[in-house]
């Protein structure tokens, strides 16, 4: 396993390499490689917490709610919109790709570890996760869209996916909490910062 700086170094080369082929024009090249790049990550960003027999099981549960979730946006509408997703994010079932789970459960922790440095108070750390989720969904959406990662059926990007995406990472937030009580993961605070580089340079510069 990798060892000292070297998780948080591969988690920034992968995301280097992916603006940068994207920007200078290889983004046929980069994009097949998201799943490949997700797995990656996951691997890194929870190797050591899933050692953990109690964390293994609540993030187990986090990725069949999440899932289940976006099975039910993208086939229902509800509660997200009407979307469809691509064939950027990898392998598809019942309409929604596999990894997307894991993408939510990533996400989270790495919200979780950026909101704790603000406040242990179980509640009000978890309205921060959200508050962190959504501004990342709303910098990310432009982005997705134009990837390849999901389409909205009408174009537009409705209002009811930010309310569903902080009623959502607010429910799994506190669900977490209850079920771990605490936890440390630098890795994961990582990936979502480096999230949000991604998603504004994109949106800046793509």
């Amino acid at each position: 396993m990798l060892k000292g700086k070297w998780p948080f170094i591969v988690i920034i080369v992968l995301h280097t390499v992916g603006i940068a082929g994207i920007l200078l024009g290889f983004r046929d090249w980069i994009m097949p490689l998201t799943p490949l790049n997700l797995l990656i990550s996951g691997w890194i960003v929870l190797a050591e917490d899933v050692k953990a027999g109690p964390k293994k099981a609540v993030f187990a549960w986090v990725v069949c709610v999440s899932y289940f979730v976006e099975v039910l946006g993208v086939n229902t509408g509800w509660p997200f919109g009407e979307y469809y997703y691509g064939v950027t994010l990898g392998p598809q079932l019942f309409n929604t790709p596999l990894l997307i789970g894991l993408l939510w459960l990533l996400l989270l922790i790495g919200g979780w570890q950026l909101a704790n440095r603000i406040s242990k108070n179980l509640f009000v750390r978890s309205l921060l996760v959200a508050l962190l989720m959504t501004c990342l969904d709303y910098f990310m959406e432009p982005v997705a869209v134009n990837l390849g990662f999901w389409t909205w059926m009408n174009g537009q990007i409705p209002l009811s996916n930010y309310i569903s995406w902080f009623a959502v990472a607010l429910a799994l937030s506190l669900g977490m909490s209850k079920l771990i009580g605490d936890m440390n993961n630098k890795r994961a605070e990582l990936f979502f910062l480096v999230q949000i580089v991604f998603f504004l340079v994109l949106n800046t510069f793509a």
